[in-house]
């Protein structure tokens, strides 16, 4: 029988591995199992640090959903406030509206005219904020809202006037297209002016 590889092997010797040299078997085993061992730690230790990475990354994405969620309340609670704050302007500029009776109305003349309404800005003045007589009437005074109302000519400037609809106004303020009967009352944005447009409405015309 030929000698073969395996035939020269003396197997009571202990077994040499790379990286083995002079181990027994059992050890070898060991080394093997303590090698597997810390290679499974460092597994388990980058699973867990991933997993702790996750959650944060969750609850990183759960924060900044709440923080939307809190913003887009505080946004809706704000146009709420302010929306109940135009009615309740509304409402309280309905109350204080100068109530005349019909006797009242005997003592002072009520004209049906046509109602406009403007704003100091450049598309109802021609002025810009920068002109020295930005939001200054034909009376001097300054525009105030709820208060400026442009009057006709025959009208004396400091004379007091209800309009339908609209309340209590004094005539402090001219215009190059106020004439007869027709009336423009001072509002603070361009917008409010669109929106409130022409009218035709009772006014009547108190006295200073």
């Amino acid at each position: 029988m030929k000698d073969t590889f395996y035939s020269k092997i003396d197997y009571s010797k202990p077994f040499i591995y790379r990286g083995f040299e002079n181990l027994s078997i059992q050890e070898i085993k060991e080394k093997r199992q303590n090698k597997l061992e810390s290679t499974l730690n460092t597994y388990k230790v980058a699973r867990i640090e991933q997993d702790r990475q996750e959650k944060l990354r969750i609850q990183r994405e759960m924060e900044i959903k709440r923080q939307r969620e809190l913003e887009e309340k505080r946004k809706r609670e704000a146009e709420q406030r302010r929306l109940a704050e135009i009615k309740r302007k509304e409402e309280q500029r309905k109350k204080q509206q100068v109530e005349v009776s019909r006797g009242e109305r005997s003592n002072h003349q009520t004209v049906k005219a046509v109602v406009t309404f403007y704003t100091a800005n450049y598309e109802s003045t021609g002025k810009t904020s920068s002109h020295p007589d930005y939001g200054k009437t034909a009376s001097g005074e300054m525009v105030q809202s709820g208060v400026t109302a442009a009057c006709p000519p025959h009208v004396k400037l400091g004379t007091w006037i209800i309009i339908e609809d609209v309340g209590k106004r004094k005539c402090t303020d001219r215009g190059g297209e106020i004439k007869g009967n027709r009336y423009d009352v001072y509002v603070r944005d361009v917008s409010t002016a669109m929106k409130l447009g022409k009218r035709n409405l009772e006014v009547i015309i108190i006295g200073e």
